[in-house]
């Protein structure tokens, strides 16, 4: 399938580059991840 990086803080609705379809929305914070988390990248920013 079809692997797309998204940030957890989004602004826009990010959409599939494949199928269109809708992999995460914004919430006002942290956006609602939609899609199937393969992997994961952390940070000390939310430290």
């Amino acid at each position: 399938g079809n692997v797309q990086t998204v940030f957890d803080r989004t602004n826009n609705k990010i959409s599939c580059t494949v199928c269109g379809s809708t992999l995460a929305t914004p919430r006002g914070g942290k956006a609602d991840i939609k899609g199937e988390v393969v992997g994961r990248v952390d940070t000390d920013l939310e430290k």
